[in-house]
């Protein structure tokens, strides 16, 4: 049995996408969020349930309540735990091969361009490497995957900077983890990500 993590927060407003906030105002950034968030949510009912379980990690226990009912009712739910984002992940990942899924992949709510193909190709990558990582624009990351549990990649990483993905690739090769590589997508945070992201449509 195969998993997939995804980080998401409740869609309030001045609480999630506060840059995008900034220029845009806040009800924009949220209604933004929540169809962003929405989709993701489509996209992973769209896998084979049979196959492939949906972990919903999110990070506000006030708002367990409201998660549960915006919520698709086949995800799991779990609060997230941690003091950073990386401790956060790394701890689900943990609970998750702790349960005995063989193939794990964590993403979050803020990359539209992601659809079930390449969820599948992603999980199809982890028969032939130790890792999958989907980078995003900022040089972070969209998706990571493992089949096996490796606490090492969340260690001394400035979390949300531009050096998340270069880094994280080289713990992988310093370590000997063999790493497939995804296209790169945009993670939609500012005005100027919306933008892009839009005027892919045209290209």
């Amino acid at each position: 049995m195969n998993a997939v993590i995804v980080f998401a927060r409740y869609p309030e407003n001045g609480k999630v996408k506060t840059r995008l906030g900034k220029t845009l105002g806040d009800d924009f950034a949220a209604g933004l969020y929540e169809l962003m968030a929405e989709h993701i949510f489509k996209v992973c009912r769209t896998l084979p349930g049979e196959e492939y379980d949906i972990h919903l990690f999110y990070d506000d226990k006030d708002n367990s309540p409201l998660i549960k009912k915006w919520t698709p009712p086949d995800f799991n739910l779990f609060l997230q735990t941690g003091n950073d984002l990386g401790e956060r992940m790394k701890n689900a990942f943990q609970s998750l091969f702790n349960k005995r899924y063989k193939k794990v992949i964590i993403i979050g709510t803020d990359c539209p361009q992601i659809n079930v193909n390449l969820l599948l190709e992603a999980f199809n990558k982890l028969s032939q490497s130790d890792l999958v990582i989907g980078p995003s624009n900022d040089g972070g990351y969209y998706l990571l995957g493992m089949n096996d549990f490796h606490p090492l990649l969340f260690d001394d990483i400035r979390w949300s900077s531009d050096e998340v993905f270069r880094k994280t690739e080289k713990k992988a090769i310093e370590n000997e983890l063999s790493l497939s590589v995804m296209p790169e997508l945009i993670d939609i945070d500012t005005e100027d990500d919306l933008k892009n992201w839009l005027s892919s449509f045209n290209k």
